[in-house]
């Protein structure tokens, strides 16, 4: 059984999944293994198995974040420093 995936998967995949909705994944497995031992001793096994997996999501997107008041008064004063810099080296 080979299986692969990418992490984190590509936005267009996550696209999908955005609001409510129901996906249905069809799943096969095959299994096969072989022995042999001294003699005649042969032995073959093989396994099928089947199913369906139903995934039902409601995904709603986080809003955006707000800047909370202690994170302006730090902004505040840096902007002004810079602005400060700025003027001075027009001068």
């Amino acid at each position: 059984m080979t299986a692969t995936a990418t992490t984190p998967p590509p936005t267009t995949d996550l696209a999908l999944f955005t609001r409510s909705g129901n996906i249905t994944l069809p799943l096969t497995a095959v299994g096969q293994s072989q022995a042999f031992g001294s003699g005649n001793l042969a032995i073959s096994l093989s396994a099928q198995a089947s199913a369906s997996l139903s995934v039902t999501y409601n995904f709603t997107p986080a809003s955006a974040a707000a800047l909370e008041p202690g994170s302006l008064a730090l902004l505040l004063p840096i902007l002004g420093t810079v602005g400060m810099v700025i003027r001075r080296r027009r001068k």
